[in-house]
């Protein structure tokens, strides 16, 4: 082979060992590229579904919030209705001012006579009207009030509970709609006469506004 021929195989094989590098090269740049294109996508992916799943979280904490807020509006309104109901009701009871019948007002008690048969015994009913329909015992309460301190000598105050009679003492305490027996235990003065005002308030309303007088008059013959 000449020299001629030597030099052209050569330089055949030396482009073709250089087409083959660039070939090799640009399968492995492509690759490269290839490669950082898939990580892009499943950076890209990832950040997306990240995103995504914040999205959701905020949303459901957002729902979560807006239904505890309605949950505690609902609340306050409900107690607010209930305190409001309350406040009415409590305060349609406690306006009502009640007052006391009683059946008995004047009393004249004629008597000059040392005699205690002769000496005089009322009974009287006093009665609160207008009490709420809900009244307890306490709201039906009444008692007697007297500014004689001589009142125990003179009349006797009492009741008949469960057929045993009950002698009351200061202050005199009974019950609405309760028989009370005032019975006379000093004869009347020679000359003259003598009153005992008996005063009888309710227990649980203002004495200025709820009561009713009993004038006991002991008075000669």
């Amino acid at each position: 082979m000449s020299n001629k021929s030597t030099k052209n195989v050569g330089k055949t094989i030396g482009i073709v060992l250089l087409g083959l590098a660039i070939i090799g090269a640009l399968v492995g740049t492509g690759f490269a590229i290839s490669k950082l294109v898939k990580n892009s996508n499943v950076t890209q992916l990832a950040s997306n579904q990240t995103a995504s799943s914040e999205s959701s979280s905020s949303s459901s904490t957002s729902q979560s919030s807006n239904s505890s807020s309605n949950s505690n509006n609902n609340s306050n309104n409900q107690s607010e209705e209930s305190s409001s109901s309350s406040s009415s009701n409590s305060e349609h009871q406690t306006t009502a001012t009640p007052t006391i019948n009683c059946s008995a007002g004047e009393v004249y008690w004629f008597n000059n006579v040392d005699d205690s048969s002769s000496w005089n015994t009322l009974s009287v009913v006093c009665a609160l009207n207008g009490l709420p329909a809900d009244a307890t015992a306490s709201e039906k309460g009444l008692y007697i009030y007297c500014d004689d301190d001589d009142l125990d000598q003179w009349i006797e105050i009492s009741v008949v509970r469960e057929g045993t009679k009950v002698v009351l003492n200061s202050p005199y305490a009974f019950q609405s709609g309760e028989t009370i027996t005032l019975k006379q235990i000093k004869a009347a003065p020679l000359t003259g006469f003598y009153k005992i005002p008996l005063w009888i308030f309710a227990t649980n309303y203002d004495p200025d506004q709820v009561y009713h007088i009993i004038d006991v008059w002991f008075r000669t013959n």
